[in-house]
């Protein structure tokens, strides 16, 4: 029976698809990929995620293209062996759970090729199989970095070609959701944001220039996903950085989005400089959530430092957010969802071989 007060255990639905309660998990890179292929690590990874209790989870930042990744351990959706890899991963998953599965679609931009972040996360060495960075304008993250080349337009048809691609071997893969990287600093938050867009063409200068590849890419994307399925934006609330995007910024990008078709987005901040003047703390995010969602009508998940089960339980209840997302929150507590059932006393389901353990 469906509750009739919205809390963290009542479902929603997206276009055709259910969320039996508003708990995700975020999407975290594992850095554990070879050549885009998921593996051993990512079956044991995301089939804990699977019997977490959550109603979704996120496959983590998956890379469009061989040099749109992170670093080389970065999962893929770029060739066959990423999609019967991933496919083969999400079969497990579906087998023992029925959580709805997303994959977070990217492209690094400026922030690839480097290291894993245990070791320090600095750009490769040409010795190391450095390659070549790309971005909104030819400028660098940090003084000293690597100066990626600015995009040409042809360049641009490519990338947005390799999304669409990638849309379709998540069909194949049978993933449910997609989700689409618009922040930390990545390739579309690159062109999103005044810091690190100074193009003089069609794609830069002001903010409907700035936000038209976005729009271009997930318009892309719609069309290759089925119409009932949804897709998902992460956005930055804001750069926390004077002359950056600002929060009026995003609420005019969301409305954008929401008129070409997109369901819902996920809400958190900066990435696009390493320093920052960013302020964090528990539930840091939920203002800006509760801003951007009263503003556009859009459902909205919020992310960041949501600590616990009562903190989330508040969030949903006063209709800041619609969902809440929690990352290292999981990695630290990987029963997090089953314990908040028994708190609010909400049976949920729990896997017979490790029921006894808890009730």
């Amino acid at each position: 029976m469906k509750l009739s007060v919205k809390n963290i255990f009542s479902p929603i639905q997206l276009r055709s698809v259910e969320l039996s309660n508003r708990i995700v998990i975020s999407p975290m890179c594992q850095y554990s990929a070879v050549d885009g292929s998921a593996n051993e690590w990512h079956t044991s990874h995301y089939m804990q995620m699977a019997v977490s209790g959550a109603g979704m989870f996120v496959i983590e930042s998956t890379a469009i293209s061989k040099e749109g990744r992170i670093s080389y351990g970065d999962l893929g959706l770029y060739s066959d062996a990423n999609e019967t890899c991933l496919a083969n991963l999400i079969q497990s998953c579906k087998k023992y759970s029925s959580a709805v599965v997303a994959c977070q679609l990217s492209h690094a931009g400026r922030k690839g090729s480097v290291r894993y972040p245990w070791f320090n996360g600095k750009h490769l060495s040409s010795n190391e199989g450095a390659w070549d960075t790309v971005s909104a304008s030819a400028i660098p993250r940090y003084d000293g970095g690597i100066t990626p080349s600015e995009l040409n337009l042809d360049q641009l048809k490519s990338i947005r070609k390799s999304f669409e691609e990638a849309t379709q071997r998540a069909i194949i893969a049978d993933v449910d959701v997609v989700e689409l990287h618009v922040a930390h600093g990545y390739l579309l938050h690159q062109f999103y944001s005044p810091i690190s867009n100074h193009r003089a063409d069609e794609y830069g200068g002001n903010f409907a220039n700035r936000i038209k590849f976005i729009l271009d890419v997930v318009s892309d994307v719609r069309n290759a996903w089925p119409v009932d399925k949804p897709i998902g934006i992460r956005v930055t609330a804001q750069d926390w950085l004077d002359g950056g995007s600002t929060v009026e910024d995003c609420i005019e990008l969301v409305l954008e989005l929401k008129n070409i078709g997109v369901d819902y987005i996920c809400v958190s901040s900066g990435g696009i400089l390493p320093i920052t003047n960013l302020v964090s703390g528990p539930g840091f995010h939920v203002n800006f959530a509760n801003k951007i969602k009263k503003n556009t009508g859009i459902t909205t998940r919020v992310v960041g430092e949501i600590v616990d089960y009562k903190m989330a339980q508040e969030v949903i209840k006063s209709g800041s957010a619609d969902m809440v997302a929690i990352g290292r929150g999981y990695l630290n507590d990987p029963r997090w969802v089953w314990r908040a059932s028994i708190e609010s006393k909400k049976e949920i389901f729990i896997p017979n071989q490790y029921r006894r353990g808890f009730y």
